[in-house]
């Protein structure tokens, strides 16, 4: 893996303990999420609407719904997420959807964090870590929805494709 991928790696583990969400399976899915939607490339959506932010192209709405309809009815998660991503707890719990969009543009840590949340929300379990094309199925029916828009452009083979800059 390239020298790049290890620190973004890294980043993605820090980021899943710090919440206490970190397992191999998360790791690797949401090392797939970045590189098929990003390439690692990109904080903010090439074409489209651009409103998707950082390197797992969150939508503000999706942060915004994971941080009003999940984690402010879990407060101890709320808290370690806002201790790991430097921000005030009560800012966090009263972010708007303009604040969400800056935080997911420049907070790596936060960025990780909500997509990891999102995949979290999904009630079936995340395939085995060593499944690569399971994984890419689950990040294709769970979170490259296309949220309000409609169907997603993903597929399978730009899944597998975009696994070959994680080697």
């Amino acid at each position: 893996m390239k020298k790049h991928l290890k620190q973004i790696q890294q980043i993605v583990r820090i980021s899943l303990s710090d919440i206490e969400m970190h397992s191999k399976s998360a790791e690797n899915l949401l090392m797939g999420t970045g590189a098929v939607e990003s390439r690692f490339e990109y904080l903010r959506q090439v074409g489209g609407s651009g409103i998707a932010r950082s390197w797992w192209q969150i939508e503000p709405d999706t942060a915004f719904d994971n941080i009003h309809s999940w984690l402010g009815f879990r407060k101890k998660r709320l808290k370690e997420l806002a201790k790991s991503c430097f921000l005030d707890e009560t800012f966090l719990a009263n972010l708007d959807l303009g604040q969400a969009t800056s935080i997911l543009t420049y907070n790596l840590k936060f960025a990780c964090q909500m997509a990891r949340i999102k995949y979290y929300r999904v009630p079936k379990p995340l395939p085995d870590a060593d499944d690569v094309e399971g994984l890419g199925e689950y990040w294709l029916r769970y979170y490259n929805t296309g949220g309000k828009w409609g169907k997603g452009k993903g597929s399978i083979d730009k899944w597998m494709e975009a696994q070959k800059l994680l080697k």
